[in-house]
């Protein structure tokens, strides 16, 4: 998007004259404690993911199925993602300008749509297959690379 459109302008100045965005920007504290929250909920969803891609991997437990681990870290999974779904969202609105500007961000927007849609299609389906280790291994990799991939551009962004 061309940052001179008078549209892009008007995205620009209603996304910082949110409530959420003069809130957060109010105080320093505010913006960084919503940017802590961000990140414990990516750590905490990135560890739910691990755990069960090192058991596709036949890396850990491998006397328990990996579907069988993904349902006993589902609620932190889910936890984390509705704090995903809430901060990132508001660090957006707090930061709008930055955000549009950056060539990361852009990867790293388009990096989580691709990991979502796999975790939850690819990768669900090989948590639950019975067999097929090769596959797994390889949904495993996938994932962790997808993974890794948001976590590194989120962090460039700032960079």
């Amino acid at each position: 998007m061309n940052p001179d459109s008078p549209v892009y302008m008007a995205m620009v100045a209603w996304c910082q004259h949110t409530w959420v965005s003069e809130f957060l920007r109010g105080a320093t504290w505010r913006l960084a404690s919503v940017e802590t929250a961000h990140l414990l909920g990516l750590l905490v969803w990135f560890g739910t993911i691990l755990v069960v891609d090192l058991r596709l991997m036949g890396w850990m437990f491998e006397s328990q199925p990996a579907s069988e681990i993904s349902v006993g870290v589902q609620s932190f999974g889910s936890a984390a993602l509705a704090l995903q779904a809430i901060t990132g969202p508001a660090l957006f609105l707090a930061t709008a300008m930055k955000m549009l500007m950056s060539i990361t961000f852009a990867v790293k927007l388009t990096l989580l749509a691709i990991a979502l849609t796999y975790h939850f299609t690819v990768h669900r389906r090989a948590v639950r297959a019975a067999g097929g280790a090769e596959r797994n291994r390889g949904a495993a990799g996938v994932s962790l690379a997808l993974w890794v991939g948001v976590a590194t551009a989120g962090l460039w962004i700032n960079a």
